[in-house]
C-alpha cells in the first residue's frame, strides 16, 4: 500500500509528500524512533476516536498486579506477542501505554513488543518535527520524553486536522506511537549519556478542541486569565503559579531567531504585547496578543513553549471582521460566525501516455501485432476448446491445434501457450476479438487446471488480469522458460475496434474474408466427422480440416485489420494502437484523488437524461402527422469546450445568507425550489437510484413540502434553473477559477477526421475517442480490481469488501471483480469484526501507485453539466412552439415539431441532425421504444434483451392501462420490464397517454 509520507515542523505544521519506507534496524533496546501514523482505515481501536469531528478522547487505563498488567496490555493492544530477539524489527504500541505504570523496569522493557503485522496498510503516516526522535531507557523515569512528545504530537495533530481538514477530516482515528530498536555499533556509543535524561511531570490529557473559540468571537478578546510576563535577555519568562507541584519555568525563546519555512521569523514583544493564561483539558496554555495598524496578531503556544497556531484579525469596519489562519479565512460578526473559506490548490493530471519520439523505431507503425482464437463446442452444458490457433503479423504464419482423442482441452491450451512464450514472440501483442467475454474464462481455467500437474507444479503459469466494468481487457501470462520469465500479452480488440469482424473485414477492405463456420454441428461426437455434410458437399467433408481452415481466415483477417487500423492511429493521431495519449497538453486538468472532495463533488456528477414524455403516436387520424428524431452531433464533446474548473480551489460555506450565485464557478450544495415547469431541470437521484427531474412547487401536503430539496450541482446548471425561474440559495461548496479552451484543440482535431473519415471504422475510432473524454475522468476515486482468487481468499473477500462481480472458473478458483479497501458495512453484514479486518494481510499484492492519477470528476461532472444544459434549452424551445416531446435519450429528442434551420446541421458540434422521420412509433420506457419510419422500416430497441427477437406487437400489446409491459421472445427468455417511474403517468380513461415530473 502506498504511503504518503508527511512532515510538519515545528513550529508550524507543513506537509509534504514522499514515498518511503519503514526505517532503522537493531536488537538492542537502546535507541529508538518515535512518531504518529493517522489511520486511513478508520478505527482500529475505539477507545480512541475523533468524535464528532471536533474532539479527541482517550481512555486511560490502569491495572494492579504485575501479571494482571502484562495479560491485559496484551489483549489492549491485541495481537499474540513474541520476545524481541531478532533484528529489524518494528514495535508498535498504542498511546495509552504512556498510562501504564510497570513495578520495574524489566517488566516494562520485556512488555514492549507486539506484532508488526497490526497495521499493514496505513495511508498516512508523519513524523515529528524534522526527524525521528531518540530515546534512551535507563529507568523508569525514562518515560516521562514520551510524555512531552505525546502531547505535542496530539497539540500537532489537532492543528492539523484544523488547517488540512480536506485531506485529512475522517481519515484517522487512532494515534500510535510506533518506535524501532537501533543497534548502535559501539565504537560510536557515547558512553555518557546522562543527558538525554529527561525529568518532566506526568500530565493527564481528557480531550483536545480542534476549533479557534480559543482566540475569543471578538476583534480583541481571547479567552483565559491575564499575565504579567518578564523578558530576561530576550527570553519570555512567566512564573509558574499556576502549577504548585512544577516550581518550573515556562520559557519560550519568544524575540530570537526561530525557523519556518527555512525564513527566519521574530515574535514581536514590547510594552503591548498581552499573554494569557488558559486551561485546555486541564493543562495549560499561552495566548499572546500583539496589535498592530494591520491587524491582531494572536499566537497560542502549549505548556512547552511549542506555537500551535495563530490568527491575524482584521476589522472589515462594518460591523464584522475575518480570521485568517493560513489558508483558511472566517468572517465573524456578534461572535457569530457567519463565513468560511478555505484554499484548496489542486495538481495537474501528469501525462499519460506514450508520446512517439523522432527515433528510428517510431518512425513507423508497430507491426509487431499477432491475433489469437479459440473454437469451442458444449459438452453436458460445460463448454470445451477443441481448436485454437495463432497467427503473427511478423511471420505469416498460422499456427493451428486440434484436440486429439483424448478430448484434453487444457493440454490443448497449454501446448499453443507454451509456443507462444518462445522468444520470438515476445515483442508481440496478440488480440482476440471479444476476449473478455468468451475465451479469457477458458484460457484462464485451463491455465489453472494445468497448475495441478505435476508439471505444471514444477513451472506454473501465472496469470496477470486487467479489466473494466468486469470486462477483461488484457491477460498476461507469464512462465518461467530457459530459466527465463517469458510473457504473452493477449488484449481485446473489440474495446479497440467495437465492430464484429465481418463488418471490420468490409470497413477496412481487407484481403482475407472472414468465413462461415457450421457451429452447431461441433458436438463432441463429431470433433472427428469426415462424411458428407447434409449433401451440400459433392467431395468428403472433414470436420477437423473445416474448422482450420475457417480458423487460418478469422486469424488472418483480424489480423489484418488491425495491422490498417493502427496504421490509421498512426496517422491520424501519432500514437501506437496500444498505446494512450494526452488530450491535453496547454491547459491544466485538476487531479481530484482526495477522497472528500471527490465524494462531495461526485454528488453533482449526475448521467444523461433519458426518459418517456408520451408513449405512443400514431398517424392514422392525420397522415400528414409524423415524429422527428433528431441527434445532437458529439454532446460531450460539445459541452467540454465550456470554460473548465481549474487548479485554483476555494472552500466557501455561509451560515447566514446565501453566496451570491452570480460570482461562483464549482460545485455547490444548495437549496432548490423549482417553479411551475413540465420539464423539471434539475436532476435529483431517487432512493433507487434512478435520476428524475423533480416538479413543479406544490401548496404543503400534511406538513409535507413538494417540489423543495437540497443537493449539489455544478455552478452552471444552477444559474441556468434560476434564469428559469427557480429559486437557489447556495450553502457551500468548492469555487474553482475559471479556464477556458481546455479541448479546444483535442476536440478540434479529432472531430476533423470524424468528419473526413475515409471509411465507417476510421469515422467509429475518432467518434470513441471523442466519446471516451469524459469516462476516462469520471472514473470512480476507490476503483475496483480483478484477482484470480481462491476458495479461502475469496471467502475473506466476500465478507469484508464490496464484490461487483465473480465468474467461477473452477471449483477452487474465481475471478473476483471487487474494491480493494475494506467496506465496514459489508462486514456488518457478514458478522465479521471490522477491527480484526482492518488487520489482515492485504489481498493486493503490487502496489497500487498512481491508480488515481487520471481522475479528475469535477471536469466530468462539469462536462455533463453542460450537455444537460443543451439538452433542456432545446426541449424548452420545442414546448415554447407549441410542440410535443415523446422521448429523449442523452443526446437524443424524439418530438413532434421539426426545428429550425438554425438548429440543424450535419457536422457542426452541437448542432442535430435529423435520423428519422416517424409515421407511428411507441416509447415504453428507458431505451425501450419501437417505431415505423415514414419508408416503412421498423427500428426497435430493448435494453437487456436483444430486439432480433420482439416484434412490433410486442411493444404494442403494451397494457396502457396499468403502463407495464411484460415481453416474452419466442421460446428464447422473458423479459420483464419495469413500469417505468421516472416521471408520474398521465391517464385518460384509465388510458396511460403521457406523464408529468414525479413529486419527491
Amino acid at each position: 500500500m502506498r504511503r504518503a509520507f508527511s512532515s510538519f515542523s515545528l513550529p508550524p505544521p507543513q506537509l509534504v509528500e514522499e514515498e518511503g519506507e519503514k526505517r532503522g534496524k537493531g536488537d538492542n533496546l537502546a535507541l529508538s524512533t518515535l512518531c504518529f501514523d493517522a489511520i486511513k482505515t478508520y478505527r482500529l481501536y475505539n477507545k480512541l476516536d475523533i468524535t464528532g469531528g471536533n474532539n479527541f478522547i482517550v481512555e486511560q487505563r490502569s491495572f494492579y498486579s504485575t501479571n494482571e498488567r502484562k495479560e491485559k496490555f496484551k489483549e489492549f493492544i491485541n495481537v499474540n506477542t513474541t520476545p524481541v530477539k531478532t533484528k529489524s524489527k518494528t514495535h508498535q504500541i498504542w498511546i495509552d501505554y504512556i498510562n501504564f505504570l510497570w513495578d520495574d523496569f524489566d517488566t516494562f522493557v520485556e512488555s514492549l513488543y507486539c506484532s508488526n503485522k497490526l497495521l499493514p496498510n496505513t495511508d498516512f503516516f508523519a513524523t515529528i518535527d524534522k526527524k525521528q526522535q531518540h530515546f534512551m531507557f535507563k529507568s523508569m523515569e525514562d518515560i516521562y520524553p514520551f510524555e512531552k512528545l505525546f502531547y505535542k504530537i496530539v497539540d500537532r495533530l489537532s492543528e492539523l486536522f484544523r488547517e488540512y481538514d480536506n485531506i485529512f477530516e475522517g481519515t484517522c482515528d487512532s494515534v500510535l506511537l510506533e518506535f524501532r530498536q537501533v543497534n548502535v555499533d559501539v565504537t560510536l556509543k557515547i558512553s555518557n549519556l546522562d543527558f538525554i535524561k529527561a525529568e518532566h511531570p506526568k500530565v493527564n490529557m481528557t480531550e483536545i478542541s480542534r476549533d479557534l473559540s480559543i482566540f475569543g468571537n471578538t476583534l480583541k478578546d481571547v479567552q483565559g486569565s491575564p499575565l504579567n510576563p518578564v523578558v530576561v535577555d530576550g527570553k519570555l519568562v512567566i512564573s509558574n503559579t499556576f502549577d504548585v507541584k512544577n516550581p518550573d519555568k515556562f520559557l519560550e525563546e519568544y524575540n530570537v531567531n526561530m525557523t519556518i519555512n527555512n525564513k527566519k521569523v521574530y515574535y514581536l514583544v514590547n510594552d503591548s504585547t498581552k499573554f494569557y493564561l488558559i486551561y485546555r483539558m486541564n493543562r495549560p496554555y499561552i495566548i499572546s496578543v500583539n496589535m498592530s495598524d494591520e491587524g491582531v496578531d494572536k499566537r497560542f503556544f502549549n505548556f512547552y513553549g511549542d506555537l500551535i497556531s495563530k490568527v491575524k484579525d482584521i476589522d472589515n469596519k462594518d460591523g464584522t471582521f475575518k480570521r485568517e489562519s493560513r489558508n483558511s479565512t472566517l468572517v465573524y460578526k456578534n461572535d457569530t460566525i457567519l463565513s468560511v473559506s478555505r484554499d484548496i490548490d489542486f495538481s495537474p493530471i501528469k501525462m499519460v501516455g506514450k508520446i512517439l519520439t523522432n527515433n528510428r523505431k517510431n518512425w513507423l507503425p508497430n507491426s509487431n501485432i499477432g491475433t489469437l482464437d479459440l473454437e469451442t463446442y458444449e459438452c453436458d452444458g460445460v463448454s470445451c476448446c477443441y481448436a485454437l490457433g495463432f497467427y503473427c503479423n511478423e511471420f505469416g504464419q498460422c499456427n493451428t491445434y486440434y484436440i486429439d482423442k483424448g478430448l484434453d482441452s487444457t493440454m490443448l491450451i497449454h501446448t499453443c501457450l507454451n509456443e507462444m512464450l518462445k522468444s520470438k514472440y515476445n515483442k508481440n501483442t496478440f488480440y482476440v476479438h471479444n476476449l473478455g467475454m468468451f475465451d479469457a474464462p477458458f484460457i484462464i481455467k485451463a491455465l489453472i487446471d494445468f497448475n495441478k500437474t505435476k508439471e505444471g507444479q514444477n513451472n506454473p503459469y501465472i496469470l496477470d488480469i486487467t479489466t473494466r466494468n468486469r470486462e477483461i481487457l488484457e491477460l498476461k501470462i507469464k512462465r518461467k522458460v530457459n530459466d527465463r520469465i517469458h510473457t504473452v500479452n493477449i488484449k481485446d480488440s473489440v474495446a479497440i475496434l467495437p465492430r464484429d469482424l465481418r463488418s471490420l473485414c468490409k470497413d477496412f477492405e481487407v484481403e482475407t474474408e472472414k468465413s462461415f463456420f457450421p457451429y452447431n454441428f461441433c458436438m463432441k461426437d463429431s470433433l472427428f466427422y469426415v462424411e458428407y455434410y447434409n449433401s451440400l458437399f459433392k467431395e468428403e467433408w472433414s470436420l477437423k480440416e473445416e474448422c482450420i481452415r475457417y480458423l487460418e481466415k478469422d486469424l488472418i483477417s483480424l489480423c489484418q485489420v488491425l495491422v490498417k487500423a493502427n496504421r490509421i492511429f498512426h496517422r491520424l493521431f501519432k500514437i501506437q494502437m496500444t498505446d494512450f495519449f494526452t488530450i491535453s497538453d496547454e491547459k491544466p486538468i485538476p487531479l481530484v484523488n482526495n477522497k472528500i472532495v471527490w465524494d462531495d463533488i461526485y454528488k453533482s456528477y449526475y448521467g444523461g437524461r433519458v426518459e418517456v414524455f408520451n408513449p405512443f403516436f400514431i398517424t392514422d387520424k392525420n397522415p400528414d402527422r409524423k415524429l422527428y428524431y433528431y441527434d445532437v452531433n458529439s454532446l460531450y464533446p460539445y459541452a467540454s469546450l465550456k470554460p473548465m474548473p481549474g487548479t485554483k480551489c476555494k472552500y466557501l460555506e455561509s451560515f447566514g445568507l446565501p453566496l451570491d450565485l452570480e460570482n461562483l464557478f464549482g460545485f455547490f450544495y444548495s437549496k432548490v425550489k423549482s417553479k411551475d415547469n413540465y420539464l423539471g431541470l434539475l436532476p435529483k437521484r431517487t432512493l433507487k437510484g434512478n435520476l428524475t427531474f423533480p416538479p413543479p412547487q406544490l401548496v404543503e401536503e400534511e406538513g409535507e413540502k413538494k417540489g423543495e430539496w437540497y443537493d449539489r450541482y455544478f455552478s452552471e446548471e444552477l444559474k441556468f434553473a434560476k434564469d428559469s425561474g427557480y429559486k437557489i440559495d447556495v450553502i457551500k461548496g468548492y469555487n474553482f477559477d475559471s479556464v477556458l479552451d481546455v479541448f479546444l484543440s483535442f476536440v478540434t482535431n479529432v472531430m476533423g477526421i470524424k468528419i473526413n473519415a475515409k471509411n465507417p471504422t476510421e469515422r467509429t475510432i475518432a467518434k470513441l475517442i471523442l466519446n471516451s473524454l469524459i469516462g476516462r475522468f469520471g472514473t470512480g476515486f476507490l476503483k475496483s480490481i480483478t484477482k484470480l482468487l481462491d476458495a479461502k481468499p475469496q471467502d475473506l473477500v466476500l465478507k469484508t469488501r464490496i464484490v461487483s462481480g465473480s465468474i467461477e472458473i473452477d471449483a477452487d478458483a474465481y475471478l473476483d471483480t471487487f474494491k480493494l479497501e475494506i467496506d465496514k458495512g459489508v462486514c456488518e453484514d457478514f458478522g465479521v469484526d471490522y477491527i480484526k479486518a482492518l488487520n489482515t494481510e492485504s489481498i493486493e499484492e503490487k502496489s497500487i501507485k498512481g491508480r488515481y492519477q487520471t481522475v479528475s470528476i469535477l471536469i466530468a461532472s462539469a462536462t455533463l453539466s453542460y450537455a444537460r444544459i443543451r439538452m433542456t434549452k432545446l426541449m424548452l424551445h420545442i414546448l415554447n412552439k407549441g410542440g410535443k416531446i415523446y422521448y429523449t435519450d442523452t443526446d437524443s429528442i424524439v418530438t413532434d415539431y421539426k426545428l429550425e434551420d438554425e438548429f440543424v446541421d450535419k457536422s457542426e458540434l452541437g448542432k442535430v441532425k435529423l435520423e428519422h422521420e416517424i409515421k407511428e412509433g411507441y416509447f415504453i420506457a428507458d431505451k425501450a421504444y419501437a417505431f415505423i419510419d415514414v419508408s416503412g422500416k421498423l427500428i426497435k430497441k430493448a435494453k437487456g434483451v436483444s430486439s432480433e427477437y420482439l416484434a412490433l406487437d410486442d411493444y404494442k400489446n403494451i397494457d396502457y392501462k396499468k403502463g407495464s409491459v411484460v415481453i416474452k421472445p419466442k421460446n428464447i427468455l422473458i423479459l420483464s420490464t419495469e413500469y417505468y417511474d421516472k416521471r408520474t403517468k398521465i391517464f385518460e380513461k384509465g388510458i396511460w397517454v403521457g406523464t408529468r415530473p414525479t413529486i419527491i
